[in-house]
This record gives C-alpha cells, structure tokens and sequence, in this order.
C-alpha cells in the first residue's frame, strides 16, 4: 500500500499482488535499518488516522477509492449474490479483523450483523416499500458508505469504500519528486496542521517550518494547503 514492503522474493511480491497476505518466510533476510525508518516513519501517520478510538474523523479526511460493489441481499441480510470484490469490501465494511486466524463463518457473520442493521426497517415491516436510509462505517480499513434499493423480493446493497487521506498522500507521493522533508511536510499540512504545529513536529523553528511549506508550495506550484494536496493526488508533476 505504501510501497515500504521492499527486500521480498518474487513470488511474495506475487501473491501480494493478488491481493493474499503471507507470512514472511524464516530464511529471509532481517529488514535493513533503511527499512526500519521508512516503516517507523510512515506510521508516525498512519497509526494515528486509522485507529478508530480517536474519535470521528472529517469527512473531508476521506477520498474516493474507486472500489464499489453491489450485493443482492434477502430482507434477512442473507447474501445471495456478490462478487469477490463485494465479499471482501463486506468483510472491510464490518470491522471484522482479518488474519489468518480469522474463521470464516466468523467473517460472515459480521457481514451479516452489518447487513441486518442496514435492512433493520424491512426486516421489521416486510411490506414497507420505502426507499431504506443508508449506512455509514468507519475502521481502520477506511471509511465505508452502504445504500439498500427495492430489488423484486430482494434488495441490492451498494458499498462504496473511502479511503483515508493520509494513505493516498503516501501513495500518491511516492511518484513524486519530493524530498523527504516535503514528504514530512505535506503530510503534516494534510492532518491539519499550522506552521507552528509542523515546527514542533519537525523540531525546528517557525520561520524553517514556514520556509520549507513554502519551498512545497513552489514545487507543487500551489498557493495553499488544499491546492497542493489536490495536486499531490492528482499526481502533478513536481517543478524542478
């Protein structure tokens, strides 16, 4: 996801990218203390946006993902039909913590429990017709929005994953010719932070926090914060 996972075999890096967690094989060499910072340094930010025990968060702290899937569920909560994708987003959407000591009737019924609060109104009056309201969820796999339609007998259920800001920012940099104290800088700027916030995460005084938001501004050829993380994710070539 943040492109810190270096030093794996090609058949790890395969079954990552379909998307299968393994574990790291025993006769693999240690991380490297290069490695060490990268991941020390990436969950400076993202621990704290993810836990869910921090309180809500801004909606505008989420970004479409593009991952949407439609379900077809009884007025039970029972899926009937669902692709791959709508399974595993199901999964996500419920909160259910996924490993590989999760059980698999354990997964579904979370998305059961889910899907029951959703469709709580025809489960109870069978003959309502009403359009049913949405569902709004959030953990630490994102931010998720689900929406019940009439469908014959049954009902569709849209989910639609939103993921945090800060993850895409680091995805998004990653392309980027950014240095690393910019990288530290936007990220700061996109929690939210002031000039005098980032110097006491930096460790350095106003003016130097001031002038290197600046030096980001100029490279991002951007006027403001949001500008330059609208630009940052929309992968804007970075000025040399």
């Amino acid at each position: 996801m943040c492109h810190v996972a270096r030093g794996i075999d090609p058949e790890e890096r395969r079954q990552v990218a379909r998307g299968r967690l393994v574990d790291r094989p025993q006769h693999a060499a240690g991380f490297s203390a290069a490695e060490h910072a990268i991941v020390e340094t990436a969950c400076r930010y993202l621990l704290p946006a993810m836990r869910s025990e921090t309180g809500p968060v801004a909606a505008d702290q989420y970004r479409e993902s593009g991952q949407a899937a439609l379900l077809v569920c009884a007025r039970d909560g029972n899926v009937r039909q669902a692709s791959g994708r709508g399974h595993a987003l199901l999964a996500q959407a419920s909160g259910c913590r996924i490993n590989r000591n999760t059980i698999t009737g354990e997964l579904q019924q979370s998305g059961l429990a889910l899907l029951r609060r959703l469709l709580a109104g025809a489960i109870a009056d069978p003959a309502a017709d009403a359009q049913l309201p949405s569902l709004q969820t959030t953990n630490e796999w994102g931010s998720f929005r689900l929406r019940a339609y009439p469908l014959g007998e049954d009902f569709g259920v849209l989910i639609e994953r939103h993921e945090h800001l800060i993850v895409r920012l680091v995805d998004a940099m990653h392309g980027l010719q950014l240095s690393a104290q910019q990288r530290e800088v936007a990220l700061l700027l996109a929690r939210g932070h002031s000039n005098a916030l980032i110097a006491e995460a930096l460790g350095v005084s106003l003016n130097t926090a001031s002038y290197h938001v600046k030096q980001l501004y100029g490279k991002l050829d951007a006027h403001d914060r949001a500008e330059a993380i609208a630009r940052i994710l929309d992968g804007h070539t970075v000025r040399r």
